[in-house]
């Protein structure tokens, strides 16, 4: 028995000294893996570059029962003209979902948002608005009878309240924006004269005069108002 007993013992310490040379190499083998693995899960979040479609500038979706309707994912815009002045009376009705069918009639309802032809100075004055298009959740109106100080007006549809207000003549240009941006000229306080209006004896001539405008941009992402250093002298009514 001591002789077996002195044979297992020798064995066991060969397999011993086998393990201990080999231990290092197979722990420096799994310690390579193992780096390898946390080299390449332990990146954090995967951030994936989501490229939004351009808001489009939803101008009249279709004509029915005497109103433009405008159908978007969100909402639904009934436009009716207002029959006593210049004008258009604006209803916005908000969707539950997307595919929500809404007729395009003008009826009031208490969660609806509307926005009324008639000034706050009495049951005769009109702000002759009208709507020029939706982006995203804003409201776009022009405002005015003339193509002189024309307002320029922006309603947020969330907030169900005005967000942006100014003037702008609209003789040679409309509110359709380039992509995010409104470019719209503005009428400054400068006054003309021969020097910064070469043909404001022209323009008087016409039975006018003449005014100083300066190129303004809106971003309608984030309602930045801007002036862009451009200015040119136009007629005056």
């Amino acid at each position: 028995m001591e002789i077996k007993l002195r044979e297992v013992t020798t064995l066991s310490k060969i397999l011993a000294m086998i393990v201990f040379i080999a231990f290092p190499i197979i722990a420096f083998f799994l310690g390579i893996q193992y780096q390898k693995l946390v080299d390449y899960t332990d990146k954090g979040p995967i951030s994936i570059s989501v490229q939004n479609k351009s808001r489009e500038f939803v101008k009249k979706d279709f004509a029915l029962n005497g109103n433009n309707c405008y159908d978007m994912a969100n909402y639904f815009v009934i436009v009716r003209a207002n029959p006593q002045s210049a004008g258009e009376d604006i209803l916005v009705k908000y969707k539950l979902d997307k595919n929500q069918n809404i007729p395009c009639d003008y009826s009031l309802e208490e969660t609806d948002f509307e926005i009324k032809n008639t000034c706050n100075d009495g049951p005769l004055c009109y702000r002759a608005q009208h709507l020029s298009g939706v982006f995203d959740n804003l409201l776009v109106i022009d405002e005015g009878t003339s193509p002189e100080n024309r307002g320029l007006i922006v309603y947020d549809l969330i907030k169900k309240s005005m967000v942006f207000s100014d003037t702008y003549n609209s003789s040679d240009n409309s509110l359709d924006p380039q992509g995010d941006i409104i470019s719209y000229w503005h009428s400054t306080k400068d006054i003309a004269n021969d020097q910064n209006c070469p043909k404001i004896k022209e323009y008087q001539s016409l039975g006018g005069g003449a005014k100083i405008e300066t190129k303004i941009s809106l971003d309608l992402l984030s309602l930045a108002r801007k002036e862009l250093g451009e200015t040119r002298c136009s007629y005056s009514q």
